[in-house]
């Protein structure tokens, strides 16, 4: 059965931006610089530093209730269902009242000086020492703030690795949705906040298809109002794989607040997407996969999976916010086990969510892998490939693989025909990429 979403999730992305404050108003309502004729600031003077200091306790005192609430609504909520609407509103409502004044400034100071957020912190870590040469872009938009998607139109894909320089084959999987997908536009988000275009790629592929955008986003922007607040507030995430796991809330996130589709970087188009709105694809017999989800915005299903990440969330078992989560919460959607769904797949299940089979997304599993790089194999790329949507390249294991130009290997047949610009600056200086 699908589950409603509660009413006081917003219809839109877009939001007003945030402001440190207005000035004070005066008469008919217009902001008003300081002056006598201002009643508002005749008490101000008036005021002084008495009035200074009741609103720094008031505000102590303030943020000190709101933390209380917090600690009750947790204790509540271990005892009582989500599905007490009440319980829900009020933890939701106690959230956005926190993080909006308490916890989003939290962070560490950058060298200006200026605070940077937790988040960042934690996935740049590994950065923060490494200086860089190259020819750098301006700072990049930030969706919520700088940038709109239009609602399901969209096709997502990112690097939470907070890497400034993506490698040859993260832009290929880029290119090839950009390329094979012209109606639609493609938004690469980065946890970077710029981009290096040491090889000039960068800024080529963005020249040459209009659909394609290079973002980031404030992390904070994109948790807030959601189930997944929680589990990225607790931060244990952080603990074993925190790029990866972040991906994985991250994916969810983009596609509840905007829709369309979301693909892994290792993951190239070989054909135009002409599926329904709502897919998925099985990773083999017992599991979906989470490398590719199509979804409408504010689908049911995601927010079901989003809770479900939440409450299952297990910090050392690989996958457990990832393929595990989306197969238990289609298991239980569709009323039946994966392994009897896969032999009906193509099966639409309700909330008209389809489950395709795994040629379409996963035409070869992990353990597979090599077959993909072996000389010769892109021989019969047409008769293997014919009824694929896209190819995954399971880059976990792939990674030291290299891809040989001339080798006529699946890779690079499929990066020659879906990623032609990539491919060519990949092998402008070298024989390997």
């Amino acid at each position: 059965m699908e589950e409603a979403v509660p009413s006081s999730f917003p219809e839109k992305a877009r939001r007003e931006p945030r402001h440190a404050g207005d000035r004070p108003r005066c008469h008919s309502g217009v902001p008003q610089p300081p002056s006598h004729n201002c009643p508002h600031h005749r008490n101000q003077r008036a005021g002084g530093v008495a009035n200074m200091w009741s609103v720094t306790t008031v505000s102590k005192a303030f943020r000190v209730l709101l933390l209380l609430m917090l600690v009750a609504g947790g204790i509540l909520t271990f005892h009582y269902s989500y599905d007490n609407k009440y319980l829900v509103r009020l933890q939701n409502a106690t959230l956005r009242l926190v993080s909006q004044g308490f916890t989003q400034h939290q962070g560490v100071a950058d060298g200006s000086g200026q605070s940077l957020p937790s988040w960042r912190e934690v996935v740049c870590k590994h950065r923060q020492d490494k200086t860089h040469e190259g020819k750098k872009t301006p700072t990049l938009k930030q969706l919520f703030r700088d940038a709109i998607p239009e609602e399901n139109r969209n096709i997502f894909l990112m690097d939470t690795a907070c890497n400034p320089t993506p490698k040859f084959r993260v832009w290929c999987s880029v290119e090839s949705w950009a390329r094979q997908n012209p109606e639609r536009q493609v938004w690469f988000l980065l946890t970077s906040d710029r981009i290096e275009d040491n090889t000039g790629l960068s800024s080529t592929l963005l020249h040459q298809y209009a659909n394609l955008q290079v973002v980031t986003a404030d992390l904070d922007d994109m948790f807030r109002d959601t189930p997944l607040l929680l589990l990225f507030n607790e931060r244990k995430w952080t603990k074993t794989w925190p790029v990866e796991l972040l991906s994985d809330m991250l994916r969810v996130l983009v596609l509840w607040w905007w829709g369309g589709v979301y693909s892994d970087t290792d993951v190239i188009s070989v054909r135009t997407l002409t599926l329904p709105n709502n897919s998925l694809g099985f990773e083999h017999s017992n599991s979906l996969g989470s490398a590719f989800y199509s979804f409408q915005a504010r689908h049911p299903a995601l927010y079901q999976l989003m809770r479900d990440m939440h409450k299952y969330f297990k910090p050392k078992q690989w996958g457990s916010i990832g393929p595990i989560a989306i197969t238990r919460v289609m298991e239980k959607i569709c009323g039946e086990k994966t392994k009897m769904l896969i032999h009906r797949a193509p099966v639409t299940c309700p909330g008209n969510v389809t489950l395709f089979p795994q040629r379409t997304f996963y035409p070869m599993l992990y353990s597979q892998f090599e077959y993909y790089f072996l000389p010769g194999n892109g021989n019969k790329f047409n008769e293997t490939f014919s009824r694929s949507f896209a190819l995954h390249f399971w880059n976990k294991m792939s990674k030291n693989h290299w891809v040989k130009v001339n080798s006529n290997s699946v890779y690079e047949v499929a990066a020659k025909r879906f990623c032609p610009t990539t491919y060519l600056f990949a092998t402008a200086e070298s024989d390997v990429f």
